[in-house]
C-alpha cells in the first residue's frame, strides 16, 4: 500500500471547454475556472476514497500524502486572478469564486489581507 500519492492535472476533462476558453476567453473565462475547481477537487475526493476504502493493516491509521500538481488554491492565486486583472472576470463573478474556496478550501481567506 502506498501512502505517497500524485494526483495530476486534469487537462483531458477540460477539452471542450478549454478550447472555447482559448477560441472566447471573455465569454469563458468563468465556465473555465469553475471548471477547473471542479475537476481538482473531485479528484482530491476520489483520490481519499481510494485511500480510505483501500487502507489495511499497518496504514489504516496514516494519513496519506497526495501531491497535487496545482491545488485549488493556487489555481485561484494565480489564474484566476490574472483572469480578474486582465478584466476577465467580473467583480461578482470573482467574490462566488472566493466563497467557493472559503467554504472548500479556504482560499478567501488566503486572498484577503
Amino acid at each position: 500500500m502506498k501512502i505517497v500519492g500524485c494526483i495530476p492535472e486534469p487537462l483531458a476533462e477540460w477539452g471542450p471547454i478549454l478550447r472555447a476558453y482559448y477560441e472566447n476567453p471573455a465569454r469563458h473565462a468563468m465556465e473555465l475556472q469553475l471548471w477547473a475547481t471542479h475537476t481538482r477537487v473531485r479528484a482530491l475526493q476520489r483520490a481519499l476514497w481510494n485511500w480510505k476504502n483501500t487502507a489495511r493493516g499497518e496504514y489504516e491509521d496514516a494519513i496519506p500524502v497526495l501531491l497535487v500538481e496545482r491545488s485549488v488554491a493556487s489555481d485561484l492565486l494565480v489564474f484566476g486572478r490574472a483572469r480578474r486583472e486582465a478584466g476577465l472576470l467580473s467583480d461578482p463573478e470573482w467574490d462566488l469564486l472566493l466563497g467557493m474556496g472559503t467554504g472548500a478550501a479556504g482560499v478567501g481567506r488566503l486572498l484577503t489581507p
